[in-house]
């Protein structure tokens, strides 16, 4: 490209097929197997310098306006990586301490920008320092990077990495592109897919090493929070970008640079740490980067090599499940029993899988289990999981006062779970287990433990004939407890659906077009409840639904007043089910005066009812226990909604009225 003074080439070309892009600027087996050396001498006028892979040799001059500059690369790589750029260029040089030997790093730029880049670059060598220690030394002679005038994106030539001057601003808020091109003199330069269908080992790869160049900057929790807006970002948008939910080796051409690639290439990396652990996983790729330096492998390559390590980790399931598969696994706790054995306690577990786009069962999946009590203390657990039910036993010192499966978010799956503590009122807003919880009113010393989770899967895995159906796209886990449990807590939960395909946060994807089928709309929805997985979903006693102005474009919120622990989610009546003995109801009557509200019509012994204000607020619910009034001498004036509803008979009323006092 030729551009506002700037000389300088790609490497790729994107809507080209093969996308290496060698061929564009000179005459070579443009692919990601042939490698060689190479020596460029560049002429220019004397106002411009050149810039390109491996050592600089010399800068000569040509008369009295002309420059010839040589640079020299010794190290073999493809035709893709070989890169110039010419510009009026100035530079930086700074050393890193490297492993084996200082290296040479090199910031250019023109000589307004050299001051913005070197602020951006701040901790490049926090990137350098990560990678030599998770992967071995840098096996290059220099460190560069060449800014130009491109918004397209970086690119990793080897040594001379072409960077948007854009993203150099003075700011650290693209540091995280920074450490991805680095990152690819390990993974991508250094060792290379053999074909453009495996190029989540170079793009996928680099990824991930944000995630760890993040872990060193922030620690453990940085390093979480990286992996869950990476996680979300694939979950939520990849096959939407991509056209389609995408297993990230074998890919097409169309998608060699897209979401699928680079994010759930990154995802499937994070997983892989958790099946091979720590130690060997640095350990393992270390050496799996100096066996094969300055080569081409595939994802076969890849997977034959771990399992050749001796691993005890079932690499074959994992490539199956994870890289040549698409979709995602959930996992959740159906039922679990504790049993108290005096010095210690037994858990017993039964842990079902359900898939999300994925064509089959997940494999010797490793999975871990944090066990909490009431102080808050933890214990984690490490299991392997198979199949559609795994039966777990484990032994804990404490005791448990709530379980639950995959702390610290080590398997990206299709449960999306938050944990928090609460001293005060107030409201929490848990993005990534898309949950809001309100505290109107909590006692003095009580501290809540709450653990919240979004599960992508069918709410009643057992299809159960009930007189209602319930969301087949998700429901919501909430654990929490207080240290003291006060009568006088009020907390107050909110879960939002989606089942608008036109929408940006669309979630829902089956639900709610059945229920469009049957003619129904938002006011047909009910809030469900369960206490765990052995429970049969039942109507939540109170609640609260907003339909945000329309109750037919699927779009809406639920509210729970009186939040306990349990699952959620959203149901409607079932058409399909027949009742036997249903009692004939033809109405409900009531009248009304400053005292009491007489209702007549039906036995109400089996009815609950609520009366709500005007703005949608509970005033009061109750069970009916024989008598037929209401009592409403301790409600103030105003206009009220009165809602009976019986769930044995799927009956459901509705009656504006006043109070006038």
């Amino acid at each position: 490209d030729y551009v506002s003074g700037y000389a300088y080439n790609m490497g790729v070309g994107f809507l080209a097929d093969p996308h290496p892009f060698g061929r564009s600027w000179f005459p070579c087996f443009d692919n990601f197997v042939e490698r060689s050396t190479y020596s460029f001498n560049v002429l220019t006028d004397s106002s411009n310098f050149a810039y390109c892979n491996g050592e600089f040799i010399s800068r000569v001059e040509i008369g009295e306006d002309s420059l010839i500059t040589s640079w020299e690369m010794d190290n073999t790589i493809p035709s893709y990586l070989a890169s110039i750029g010419v510009a009026p260029y100035s530079h930086v040089e700074q050393l890193f301490e490297g492993i084996v030997d200082d290296i040479p790093v090199f910031l250019i730029a023109k000589p307004v920008d050299t001051t913005n880049m070197k602020n951006s670059f701040i901790n490049l060598s926090t990137a350098f320092s990560t990678y030599e220690n998770r992967f071995g030394p840098y096996r290059w002679n220099k460190v560069g990077f060449n800014l130009v005038p491109n918004n397209g994106g970086a690119m990793e030539h080897a040594t001379n990495i072409a960077y948007p001057k854009i993203l150099a601003n003075g700011s650290t808020d693209y540091q995280a592109i920074m450490a991805h091109e680095l990152a690819h003199h390990w993974w991508g330069d250094l060792v290379t897919c053999s074909t453009q269908e495996d190029m989540w080992i170079n793009e996928g790869m680099a990824s991930y090493c944000e995630q760890l160049f993040f872990e060193s900057l922030g620690g453990e929790d940085a390093y979480i929070e990286k992996g869950r807006n990476n996680h979300e970002s694939v979950f939520f948008e990849a096959h939407l970008n991509d056209g389609a939910w995408l297993p990230v080796s074998g890919i097409g051409t169309e998608n060699t640079y897209g979401y699928t690639v680079y994010l759930k290439g990154s995802d499937v990396a994070h997983v892989l740490r958790s099946y091979l652990e720590d130690e060997d996983f640095f350990e393992i790729l270390t050496s799996f980067l100096d066996e094969n330096q300055y080569s081409d492998v595939s994802s076969e390559d890849f997977r034959d090599y771990i399992i050749a390590s001796g691993t005890d980790a079932n690499i074959m399931a994992y490539f199956e499940n994870w890289i040549f598969n698409a979709g995602f696994p959930s996992f959740e706790i159906n039922t679990q029993e504790i049993i108290d054995n005096g010095s210690n306690f037994t858990i017993n577990l039964s842990i079902v899988q359900q898939l999300h786009h994925a064509p089959e069962l997940y494999t010797d999946v490793p999975m871990f289990i944090q066990v909490v009590d009431e102080l808050h203390n933890t214990e984690d657990f490490r299991v392997v999981l198979s199949g559609e039910m795994s039966n777990i036993s484990i032994t804990t010192t404490l005791n448990p006062k709530e379980i639950y499966l995959n702390p610290k978010d080590r398997i990206s799956q299709g449960v999306f779970g938050d944990n928090f503590e609460i001293e005060d009122t107030g409201t929490t807003n848990l993005s990534y287990s898309d949950f809001r919880v309100k505290v109107n009113e909590l006692g003095e010393s009580d501290t809540y433990w709450f653990r919240t989770e979004c599960h992508y899967g069918d709410a009643d895995i057992e299809d159960e004939t009930t007189n209602y159906k319930v969301s087949n796209d998700r429901f919501w886990r909430v654990r929490m407890f207080g240290t003291t449990e006060s009568q006088e807590t009020d907390i107050e939960g909110l879960i939002k659906f989606n089942g608008n395909e036109n929408s940006s946060n669309y979630r829902d994807e089956t639900f709610f077009i059945e229920l469009e089928n049957l003619n129904l709309n938002e006011d047909s929805l009910v809030l469900m409840y369960r206490e765990n997985g052995e429970e049969a979903w039942e109507v939540f006693d109170d609640f609260e639904i907003a339909t945000g102005g329309s109750n037919t474009n699927w779009i809406g919120s639920i509210k729970i007043y009186g939040l306990k622990s349990g699952d959620y989610t959203w149901g409607y009546l079932n058409p399909d089910v027949s009742l036997e003995n249903e009692p004939l109801v033809d109405f409900i009557r009531f009248e009304q005066n400053n005292l009491a509200i007489n209702i007549d019509g039906i036995d109400l012994l089996n009815y609950n009812f609520t009366i709500y204000d005007s703005v949608g607020r509970t005033i009061l619910s109750e069970k009916f226990t024989g008598s037929t009034q209401i009592l409403t001498e301790k409600i103030a004036s105003g206009s009220y909604v009165l809602k009976v509803i019986s769930h044995d008979v799927l009956l459901e009323e509705s009656f504006h009225f006043n109070i006038a006092k």
